[in-house]
Order: structure tokens, then C-alpha cells, then sequence
């Protein structure tokens, strides 16, 4: 079960990376479309690189991770930034699942890896890390 739920909280990771963060009708904004995402995308990627070998560095990393996640999910309305050069599309715009899985990824990575158990020396010497 919990080799599951760590492999949802990559996928979420991951599939923030892509899928769209708002909705202006038929425009979808990604990431990338986001002013200052890289806040967001730098630490999730070290988040999932370091969860495989430094379990402090993941959490670190996560809790950056979550701040700029929660603070770009609350940009989806945000006409101004997304469209700097004055053309704003006449709809409402409406939450894209990318935000909602960044925040969620990066939190249930983090407490995944801070419930972990530290790996015994006995378990160690068998299975190296």
C-alpha cells in the first residue's frame, strides 16, 4: 500500500509538470504559462530525484515544493500575468487539476517520507541504497 501511495505522489508530481493550472475557456495555461514557475518545478524535480537517495534533502525539498505550488494554484485568475499584452480572453476562468495535484504531490511526498523508517544496518548491508 504504501509503494502505491508513493507512486501517486510522483504521478501528481509529475502530471502537474503538464497538465493545465487554469482553464480561460479554450486556452489552457500550463507551467510554463505561469509567471515565476520555476519556484514550483525546480524542487519538485530534486524532491523526486532525492527521495531515491537523500531522505532529508526530499523533504526539504518538498516543503519548498509546496509553497510556490499553492501560491501558482491561486494564479489561475490572475489576467494580468497570463496575458501581458492586454488581450483578455472574455470568459471566466476556471481551476485546471494542475495545481491541486502539484500541492497534493508534493505534501504527500513529504509525509511519506518523513513517516518512513530509517533502513536497519542488517537490511543495509543486504539491499544497498
Amino acid at each position: 500500500m504504501r509503494w502505491l501511495l508513493g507512486f501517486s505522489a510522483m504521478f501528481m508530481t509529475g502530471s502537474a509538470m503538464y497538465l493545465p493550472w487554469s482553464h480561460w475557456g479554450d486556452i489552457e495555461i500550463r507551467l510554463v504559462d505561469l509567471p515565476h514557475w520555476y519556484a514550483y518545478a525546480v524542487p519538485a524535480v530534486l524532491m523526486i530525484a532525492a527521495a531515491w537517495w537523500r531522505r532529508d534533502v526530499a523533504i526539504g525539498c518538498a516543503a519548498l515544493a509546496v509553497v510556490p505550488a499553492v501560491v501558482l494554484t491561486f494564479q489561475y485568475g490572475n489576467a494580468e500575468a497570463l496575458f501581458p499584452d492586454g488581450a483578455v480572453p472574455a470568459v471566466v476562468p476556471a481551476l485546471g487539476p494542475g495545481g491541486p495535484f502539484a500541492v497534493l504531490g508534493a505534501v504527500l511526498v513529504g509525509v511519506l517520507l518523513a513517516t518512513r523508517r530509517p533502513a536497519s544496518a542488517e537490511e543495509s548491508t543486504h539491499h544497498p541504497r
